[in-house]
């Protein structure tokens, strides 16, 4: 019993580090290119929505706290209520669509279903987020400079996060 809960709480730490490194490879937009959706998508199929998610909770508190973890070495309270800070709890919503997704359809998070959805809820978190910080922007034009160019890579990433995690599963038991 102690034994699994020692292994769960390594298994989230160790995915909330792959979120934290996931930021390293970044190519500066208004929404910033990185490797952070694979790593959200991969965590949650690897672990299930649960301890996926916490690994998320984590990551999040530990750019909150101070620690350079979000995209461009930033953190900080005021990197989550800036303008892409609604992506970054979009990230958390993801997972928590992961559980939903869990309960409803019985099968575990790695259902690209589910992902996808959670996906399309993130975007329409970060958007309305990036509306309401940023101040002047429509929802067209916020959905056409926040999320248009990122769809197809992030699916791609999506899709890539389920097979390399399903390739891991095994061996993690």
């Amino acid at each position: 019993m102690k034994s699994s809960r020692v292994k769960n709480l390594t298994r989230i730490t160790l995915s909330a580090v792959i979120l934290c490194i996931s930021t390293w490879l970044c190519i500066p937009f208004v929404i910033p290119f990185t490797m952070q959706t694979f790593a959200v998508f991969f965590v949650l199929s690897l672990l299930g929505g649960k301890k996926g998610s916490l690994a998320i909770a984590v990551y999040l508190l530990l750019g909150i706290v101070g620690l350079p973890v979000f995209s461009g070495f930033r953190s900080g309270i005021g990197t989550i209520l800036g303008p892409t800070g609604g992506y970054l709890v979009g990230f958390l919503a993801t997972g928590l669509i992961s559980m939903l997704g869990e309960v409803i359809l019985h099968r575990p998070a790695g259902g690209i279903f589910t992902l996808i959805v959670g996906l399309f809820v993130c975007y329409a978190f970060g958007t309305v987020w990036f509306c309401h910080i940023a101040g002047g922007q429509t929802f067209l034009g916020a959905l056409m400079l926040c999320v248009l160019p990122y769809v197809i890579p992030d699916l791609c990433k999506l899709f890539f996060a389920v097979f390399v995690a399903g390739r891991l599963r095994p061996t993690i038991k």
